[in-house]
């Protein structure tokens, strides 16, 4: 998700404006969409009953099929348009797929009912600048200000989840045969 905010005062204008320029905008509430196809292996470490240390190694293929937006903002002084700021996203790696590579591991429970809680610490690398931005302010009579950016979506995280097995349901049922 991504948001810009500024204030430009009216009188950093020339000729200056009779009011000032403020933006709390939100360009994107939903974040950049991705397809995603994952490859992971994990070894387990089993050191004694219903506990047991995992190790996770993995690579992603990502593609967005999101399209580059281009955003402009106005205004109308002394019937003369302005235009002080100009932006460009491109939120799919130039239509191209890129990788991420994941590691992890961490600590496994197994429940009396035979699920898994597990705890583990994981992270995503990417060399890839999948999505670029481009922000342009201009106002007259002053230098205009130009700054570009990337992001790739690497971080690391704690990750806390429960796995339903159902392997109690399936024991039951063979005891029953």
């Amino acid at each position: 998700m991504r948001d810009i905010r500024y204030y430009i005062p009216g009188a950093d204008f020339n000729p200056p404006l009779s009011y000032d320029i403020r933006s709390y905008k939100t360009f994107d509430k939903f974040g950049v969409v991705f397809f995603r196809i994952p490859f992971f292996i994990e070894r387990r470490f089993f050191k004694k009953p219903g506990v047991y240390w995992n190790v996770q190694a993995g690579v992603s293929l990502l593609y967005s099929f999101m399209n580059e937006e281009i955003y402009e903002s106005w205004i109308v002084e002394n019937n003369r348009s302005i235009r002080y700021l100009y932006s460009i996203f491109t939120p799919n790696n130039n239509q191209k797929p890129w990788l991420n590579y994941h590691i992890g591991g961490g600590l496994n429970l197994i429940l009396k009912n035979k699920d898994i809680f597990r705890i583990n610490l994981v992270g995503e690398l990417s060399f890839t600048k999948f999505f670029r931005g481009y922000y342009s302010f201009e106002v007259p009579g002053k230098p205009s200000i130009k700054f570009d950016y990337g992001v790739t979506g690497s971080y690391v995280a704690l990750e806390a989840s429960y796995i339903r097995t159902k392997a109690k349901q399936k024991f039951k049922q063979l005891k029953l045969q």
